[in-house]
């Protein structure tokens, strides 16, 4: 497998559970849907960070985050841009996204837009989740997010009308695990998926990311399937240039995984992943021995080495909607949701 063309996609804040194929419910993306089951979806995707520029810097450069100069997302600014953005730009409709330009023909970000400006739950039209009974952040989070999906159909059905799709290849991910801003509720959503934490934390829920790998010419081997293999989002620039026949700089901490993407090969070992904390908050101490802090999720329980959820000392576990109820001996009933999503890992 040789390809020299490649649209690296990423979402902001799209949680490992955010996106139908790893077990959402609650919002539709079926062109990302479509995208996992005709590709390859890596259950185990890490990013580099639980905050955006540091992660992004690490995709874009190779080296994780703790070998990088970018620590923690700037203040007061995104961090898909390098410098202000001009908003005497035509299509430009206030605050509102940059692709919903393109509704009326102003522009075309799939060929134009190299980023898309956002803000947390801004959406120009609540379409098919406007007469919901959600709270407003989270229609319009879902929103945003079906919209999101929409466009990466949009970028596939470009590539193959121009007659790029065959020597490309797409890759959708995010940056980190979900946001809570804007009074958006994760839980609500179940968006982390099984993990607790979100953004900004360095539990499971705050990096591990969805990631998806398309392109007509996935051999046989691993179109449509899943792939447990670990990856981070500094392998991505090693592996893609693996595949384009490019040379790398030496020293660089990611790997090439086209072992994983072709089925080929042997998938290189390592001895650990690495993950810069940037400016992330602090959580409580750890509930028992040898147990993790807990993180930020409804008061919710720690985790400990052997992957079991239990109530903080001195507290009960409280749970978003659909998920399971931790008992007295640690011991977790994932529910209706969560046993949804841990499927994605056995299908």
């Amino acid at each position: 497998m040789t390809c020299t063309g490649f649209i690296v996609i990423l979402g902001d804040d799209v949680g490992w559970g955010e996106i139908g194929a790893y077990g959402q419910r609650k919002i539709a993306r079926p062109r990302i849907d479509r995208m996992a089951a005709e590709g390859l979806m890596f259950t185990d995707a890490y990013a580099s960070s639980p905050v955006c520029a540091p992660d992004r810097a690490s995709l874009f450069t190779g080296p994780h985050s703790g070998h990088t100069a970018v620590r923690r997302s700037p203040p007061r600014h995104g961090t898909s841009r390098s410098g202000p953005i001009p908003r005497s730009r035509p299509c430009w409709p206030g605050s509102a996204t940059a692709p919903a330009c393109s509704a009326s023909g102003a522009s075309d970000p799939t060929r134009t837009a190299p980023t898309l400006p956002h803000a947390p739950s801004t959406i120009p039209d609540l379409g098919a989740y406007t007469d919901t009974e959600w709270s407003g952040p989270d229609r319009a989070h879902t929103a945003q997010v079906g919209l999101l999906g929409a466009y990466v159909g949009r970028v596939i059905d470009t590539a193959t009308e121009l007659g790029l799709a065959d020597d490309t290849v797409i890759v959708f991910t995010s940056d980190n695990g979900p946001h809570e801003e804007k009074g958006v509720d994760p839980d609500f959503f179940a968006v982390a998926g099984l993990f607790c934490g979100y953004k900004r934390s360095l539990y499971e829920g705050g990096i591990r990311i969805p990631l998806v790998a398309w392109s007509p010419r996935l051999p046989a081997a691993t179109a449509g399937k899943r792939s447990t293999v670990p990856i981070a989002h500094y392998d991505l620039l090693p592996t893609l240039a693996d595949v384009a026949g490019a040379p790398v700089s030496p020293g660089l901490d990611g790997v090439s995984m086209r072992p994983a993407l072709t089925g080929r090969g042997t998938v290189p070992e390592r001895p650990y992943l690495h993950w810069g904390a940037g400016a992330c908050r602090p959580h409580p101490a750890p509930a028992r021995p040898g147990a993790q802090a807990a993180p930020r999720r409804r008061g919710g329980g720690a985790v400990s080495a052997d992957g079991q959820i239990a109530a903080p000392e001195g507290g009960e576990a409280q749970r978003g909607e659909g998920q399971g109820e931790a008992d007295q001996d640690g011991e977790r009933d994932e529910g209706e949701v969560g046993a949804r999503l841990r499927d994605v890992g056995e299908r």
